[in-house]
């Protein structure tokens, strides 16, 4: 069995006072991202992990070195410099994904034995990965980089290809030059295809089958905005719903009022219980599996309210709607001076 740094306190105080055999972060991994002006944002440190007593008592450790440092990443801007700084001191580093780029990310640990649906992908689709970017992951993984039309939203993953996930606008990846949390291993460039700027347009018979079909514009907007739903979740402890039974009105409920914008904020509380700490891609894909209803939907607003003040605080339910709430833009180059 493999032995986490992160259940080790003495290799955890090895790796914090730079003693030991373990890599640290490397900042000049980040340079072709930074050439073609893709943004950056800090993650935690590769040995950073988040210890839960769950209700039942057991304790369990959730790694936390892929997850950004802040909430609401995506709104937000990093100076580079900054994020270089937070590198060279430890941090990992995030790539925030623009709407003209998609990932394929590829983990071979969710294969079944025996198949290789990337091949299979590849040959299925007309993939071309012999000259596509790659960053080999810290757990033997790929991140495979893409182009696609801006204006085209894809979904999660396709049936029949476990293991593989499609990245884009409003997702992070991370950067190479980091440590994954758990194999101490870092992301590197493939030295056969690290030239960013190489990337060629996924194949069109892909972008068809992936393309999402979900209507998040079209009908009724939602009721709040991503921000004031992560505040309603995060008054919540995630472990209360850990069946179906009573996650799965809670994801539908949390669609219906943000418009299906709060996928990636219903990702991140989800997986905060540790017993589903590895299930963002099953999530990922079961939202994206559902509708925003124009004419409304039987969980929505009103069924987010009643559990938030049934398992949270009430006092986190905004006191108007998005609509009546906004007043101006959002500008698109805040920036984040400085990180804790």
């Amino acid at each position: 069995m493999q032995e986490h740094l992160t259940s080790n306190p003495e290799k955890i105080e090895q790796y914090q006072s730079g003693q030991g055999p373990f890599p640290k972060p490397d900042s000049s991994a980040l340079r072709p991202f930074l050439e073609e002006g893709l943004g950056v944002l800090p993650l935690h440190r590769p040995e950073a992990r988040r210890t839960i007593q769950k209700p039942d008592g057991t304790i369990k450790v959730q790694f936390k070195g892929k997850t950004p440092l802040h909430k609401d990443w995506v709104n937000k801007r990093y100076r580079p410099a900054k994020v270089i700084e937070h590198m060279d001191g430890g941090g990992n580093v995030g790539i925030q994904l623009p709407p003209d780029i998609v990932v394929v990310d590829v983990d071979p640990r969710h294969f079944a034995e025996g198949d290789d649906p990337l091949a299979r992908l590849a040959k299925d689709y007309d993939l071309d990965l012999d000259n596509a970017p790659t960053v080999i992951t810290g757990s033997g993984g790929k991140h495979i980089y893409f182009t696609k039309p801006a204006d085209m939203k894809v979904q999660n993953g396709l049936e029949g290809y476990e293991g593989i996930e499609f990245k884009s606008h409003g997702r992070e990846v991370v950067a190479p030059g980091s440590i994954h949390p758990e194999t101490m291993k870092p992301y590197k460039w493939d030295v056969m295809n690290d030239d960013l700027s190489a990337r060629q347009p996924l194949s069109p018979s892909l972008l068809e089958c992936i393309e999402s079909v979900q209507s998040t514009s079209g009908g009724e907007p939602g009721e709040y905005t991503p921000e004031q739903i992560e505040a309603m979740l995060d008054s919540m402890a995630p472990e209360h719903f850990d069946t179906n039974d009573v996650w799965e009105p809670l994801m539908m409920a949390v669609h219906q009022a943000s418009g299906g914008m709060a996928g990636e904020e219903f990702v991140a509380w989800s997986t905060q219980d540790p017993d589903y700490a590895d299930d963002a891609e099953i999530i990922r894909t079961r939202w994206d599996s559902l509708s925003v209803s124009k004419n409304g939907a039987k969980r929505g607003g009103g069924t987010l309210r009643q559990l938030v003040i049934k398992h949270g605080d009430q006092e986190t339910i905004p006191r108007t709607s998005a609509a009546e709430d906004f007043s101006g833009e959002l500008l698109d180059d805040e920036v984040l001076e400085d990180a804790p």
